[in-house]
């Protein structure tokens, strides 16, 4: 436990976030109402807002107020867009929200106290923050920091002990009632329409490098962005020019980018001073429904975490990506498998225990053939886990409990155009209509050359006619019995797994 995950447990929450943004909302919208009723608002300042776009929203209507001027939705839309703020703040459609979101003037001192008291905390941690990083033997910071915590965290209220009485029992009135509905994967989607992720749910992908699972997360991004929806990414692995220009070669308009995807390049923890505040604004601002966390082996490092320590481990998904799906969005962490073929079965590094924490999905991918500039790649997508049970029916069956989800396949024409795609699997047709045995013979002779063959070698090798033997050894490939990767100006043809007749009876494999 670091020490300002020990300061977040002593020093009590002032109120669920969820709480503190509907008081903001409340308050807004009545004061763009009720323009002579909101006494209690009266002295709230836009920086105790949570929400930056809130704090913008509240400034345009006191210089509304203070101008004598109307601030009803309209006016203070206006105002926003001649500051050039309504587009970061939702548009005129969100302030109607907002309106729609009033309530009885009476109440407004209330809520405005719940946004008071909030921003107090905030202000509290942050004077905590920089007390630890000035403190920074470990020493030091034990011996005088329940001293200061006693002294800056004040007395709880009972917003305070709302927020902490979560042992309580849950209702089960809408599951007896027949009402519930399980969570269902909306978010990204397949070529024809399934979706990925599931909202508010912890997903990963894992794969060996340049198998695709970056694609595979930016093809989630782009149908987002499309929809109509925010995105954020937290990229601990690349940089602003590699991600953003992936998607501009994927023809995301260059307008959805910039307005909807927040792209973060973290170089310190989410625990210093401000970091936390700095996301969950964003995360406010935007209400994206994905975020991507790309890079977990470098960013638990960032955070002096050990990514065999399963302690550890659990440890940074509460902290970030967990912390993350809990305000809404799905929540996608970007893993690598085992370097070992041997083995490796359904796991990340890191072993079971991410496998286990998991409340969405975990997917891998097997790379058949390679990406890269002027091929057409093509990875196998599988599904280890789906806790919520709604993917693996829109998949088929395959080996050691995984279940085929699709493939991905991008074709490359230029390096600022890409084709990319996420194909639904499909059930292999009967064994009578394919070149089962010439499939064996290649197989055979792939085995037996450990070292790689070209095309041409292994239609050499094989006999027969050629256009029979290109069939056979396309089909091995994109099935998984066969690797084909890029070496100088050739592909070269590696062994994976024996091919069997038995092998046709599970598709995926």
């Amino acid at each position: 436990m670091t020490d300002l995950d020990a300061v977040d447990t002593i020093v009590p929450q002032a109120a669920p976030v969820d709480l503190v943004v509907e008081a903001e909302r409340f308050v807004l919208g009545t004061m763009m109402t009720e323009i002579d009723r909101t006494p209690g608002a009266d002295d709230l300042t836009p920086g105790e807002f949570y929400l930056g776009r809130h704090g913008a929203i509240l400034r345009a209507i006191r210089a509304g107020q203070a101008a004598g001027d109307p601030v009803d939705p309209l006016a203070v839309a206006a105002r926003l867009q001649a500051s050039g703020e309504l587009q970061r703040c939702g548009g005129v459609l969100y302030l109607h929200e907002l309106v729609a979101a009033a309530g009885y003037p009476g109440t407004v001192a209330h809520h405005a106290g719940i946004i008071r008291a909030a921003a107090r905390r905030r202000e509290r941690m942050q004077l905590l923050a920089r007390a630890a990083q000035i403190a920074d033997k470990d020493e030091l910071w034990a011996s005088q920091g329940p001293r200061l915590l006693e002294r800056l965290s004040g007395p709880p209220d009972a917003a305070t002990v709302t927020a902490r009485r979560s042992w309580k029992p849950v209702d089960l009135t809408a599951v007896l009632a027949g009402d519930y509905q399980p969570p269902l994967p909306t978010v990204g989607r397949r070529d024809d329409g399934i979706g990925m992720f599931y909202p508010g749910r912890l997903h990963t992908i894992a794969s060996e490098s340049e198998a695709g699972k970056t694609w595979l997360a930016l093809l989630a991004v782009r149908a987002e962005l499309e929809a109509g929806n925010a995105v954020v990414y937290l990229d601990f692995e690349d940089d602003e020019g590699g991600v953003v220009g992936r998607l501009m070669a994927m023809q995301v308009k260059p307008e959805l980018i910039r307005d909807r995807f927040a792209y973060f390049k973290p170089d310190d923890a989410i625990t210093s001073l401000g970091n936390r505040e700095d996301l969950a604004q964003a995360l406010g601002d935007l209400r994206p429904t994905l975020s991507v966390l790309d890079g977990v082996t470098e960013a638990m490092s960032l955070h002096g975490l050990e990514m065999k320590d399963n302690t550890d481990i659990a440890s940074f998904g509460k902290m970030l990506p967990r912390w993350i799906a809990d305000r809404g969005p799905a929540s996608v962490a970007l893993d690598h498998v085992t370097k070992s073929t041997e083995g490796r079965g359904r796991y990340a590094i890191g072993g079971v225990h991410k496998l286990n924490g998991l409340n969405g999905a975990a997917y891998t991918l097997e790379n058949r053939r390679p990406f890269g500039v002027g091929l057409t790649g093509r990875s196998t997508v599988q599904i280890t886990k789906d806790r919520p049970a709604q993917l693996r029916r829109h998949s088929l069956p395959g080996r050691e409990g995984l279940f085929w989800y699709g493939d991905l396949i991008m074709t490359s024409h230029e390096a600022a155009f890409v084709e990319l795609g996420l194909e639904a699997p499909v059930a292999r047709p009967d064994t009578g209509l394919r070149p089962t045995a010439v499939m064996l013979k290649v197989s055979r002779v792939v085995a037996d050359n450990p070292g790689g063959l070209s095309k041409n070698a292994i239609e050499t090798m094989v006999g027969g006619k050629a256009s029979v033997v290109r069939t056979a050894l396309e089909l091995l490939v994109n099935e998984g019995f066969v690797l084909q990767r890029k070496e100088g100006a050739s592909l070269i043809h590696s062994h994976i797994k024996p091919f069997t007749i038995e092998a046709l009876e599970a598709p995926g494999d």
